[in-house]
């Protein structure tokens, strides 16, 4: 059989030399689903499975990949290769199946250390900016001719999706910490945008957090750029020894410094010194000092591989965006609607203050909490985040699944802000209907609309948006 066998779990690390027969379980996921696509491009006949269907099913049939909904025994028969979400447990039909046959089973973290071994990866990791400065990378070596394999966790707007294949042995990928599974990845380079709490219920506290990061920056056998403005990241260096680590940020004594940095409207400009000289100047089209910092860990990390400074500042001047951050959805009526992921407190507060100085009449800011243990550790952080906002609207919390926790709620958010800042125009709305009312009584032509959330709420803007436009 074309595997070698994983002490730790007792799943399989694929050999992925020789095309296979391999059929994935839950591969409607965003996860999952970029599994699929590579598996595929490299060569593999690749079928999946999932319990209800959605648009990421229909996408991966539509680019030729046979997709069942409902899981059934008969899907792994003569299958090389099973591979499962990690949400997949004993008691799914299919992998118990698989499990019955004898048939090897690998998780996403097998897959992914199976790509590491047959590529050099730059592995982008952080409890936030991951997703847009991996697609910040991605776009910059693709428009220097590196021709890189990518999974990005949303869609670039310059490449127009969120994971390529294309077999040459540069590989970028966004390293998800929440499961630990960045540390099976075998990268030869890394960046680390930022340290701090999250995913507490899988890391039990923010000591185990830590070493996970110190072990991910060690694992590379290249170089590790990581950003010297985030005090998680300047402990991590203090713990591991300055000698490993390029850095960058605003700070003094960083290798890479911005300087003369200025938000005007949607835009972003700056320079970046390295060796006491100016390297490069960046003119973003993505407002604020968090998306200064994302594009100077590219431009970092990238210019340590060889790149060309001045090509890598061009090509990251023209970096438009990715999915869910800061999306313009629509305007209507003078009002602009835009949405974020930021969910966590450092998240929301680079956010809020780039909208500030953006030149909207008013920044309305709507913010869905996210996860009762989430909330449960973090949620009193959030207290200061929205300094800059005209009005905040705190909603409901999403769940994502979880059992409720007592004492924890929507409200653990909203009261830790008014009891902060006593002063904040704040309201508090439990539910989509209450919300919807409230927002369009208060919207007024020259306000921002600014949504928050890992949940539902993306969904509000387009809601909204036909309210104003009075259609159906």
């Amino acid at each position: 059989m074309n595997t070698a066998r994983d002490s730790v779990n007792d799943r399989v690390v694929p050999k992925l030399d020789t095309p296979q027969r391999i059929h994935v379980v839950a591969a409607g996921g965003a996860a999952m689903s970029a599994i699929c696509h590579i598996l595929s491009r490299m060569g593999h006949q690749v079928s999946g499975s999932d319990q209800v269907s959605s648009e990421v099913l229909i996408g991966l049939r539509r680019d030729g990949l046979v997709m069942t909904v409902g899981h059934e025994a008969s899907a792994v028969h003569d299958k090389d290769l099973i591979v499962v979400s990690t949400a997949v447990k004993p008691g799914n039909i299919e992998l118990d199946e698989a499990l019955r046959l004898g048939l090897p089973v690998s998780g996403r973290p097998d897959v992914m250390e199976a790509l590491g071994e047959i590529t050099d990866t730059l592995a982008i990791s952080g409890t936030h900016g991951k997703t847009t400065t991996s697609a910040m990378a991605a776009m910059a070596a693709e428009a220097l001719g590196m021709v890189p394999s990518f999974i990005v966790g949303g869609v670039v707007n310059q490449l127009g999706t969120g994971v390529r294949w294309t077999g040459a042995r540069r590989f970028i990928v966004e390293a998800d910490e929440s499961d630990n599974s960045f540390l099976r990845f075998h990268a030869n380079d890394v960046i680390v945008t930022n340290i701090e709490a999250d995913h507490l219920d899988f890391h039990g506290d923010m000591a185990n957090l830590e070493r996970s990061f110190d072990d991910f920056v060690t694992q590379g056998r290249g170089r590790s750029t990581v950003c010297a403005d985030d005090d998680g990241v300047l402990a991590m260096i203090g713990r591991v020894g300055r000698d490993r680590f390029c850095t960058y940020g605003t700070s003094e004594g960083s290798d890479y410094r911005i300087v003369g940095l200025r938000t005007e409207g949607m835009r972003t400009r700056f320079r970046i010194r390295h060796n006491e000289q100016d390297l490069v100047e960046l003119n973003l089209m993505v407002p604020g000092e968090h998306n200064a910092r994302n594009a100077t860990a590219v431009l970092a990390g990238l210019h340590g591989l060889g790149a060309d400074p001045g090509k890598l500042g061009e090509s990251l001047s023209g970096f438009t965006g990715v999915g869910r951050r800061f999306e313009f959805r629509g305007e209507s009526q003078g009002i602009t609607f835009v949405d974020d992921y930021a969910h966590l407190p450092s998240e929301v507060a680079a956010v809020v203050s780039s909208s500030s100085r953006g030149g909207w009449g008013r920044v309305i800011a709507v913010f869905q909490p996210h996860r009762y243990t989430r909330i449960r550790d973090v949620g009193r952080d959030f207290a200061e985040s929205f300094d800059g906002a005209d009005l905040v609207v705190i909603t409901g919390l999403y769940a994502a699944g979880q059992e409720p926790i007592d004492g924890i709620s929507g409200r653990t958010v909203f009261d830790a802000i008014r009891e902060a800042r006593p002063n904040q125009h704040l309201v508090y709305c439990e539910t989509r209907e209450e919300l919807e009312g409230l927002l369009l009584s208060e919207l007024t032509p020259g306000d921002l609309c600014l949504t928050m959330n890992a949940g539902d709420l993306t969904t509000l803007p387009k809601s909204l948006l036909a309210s104003l436009r009075g259609e159906p």
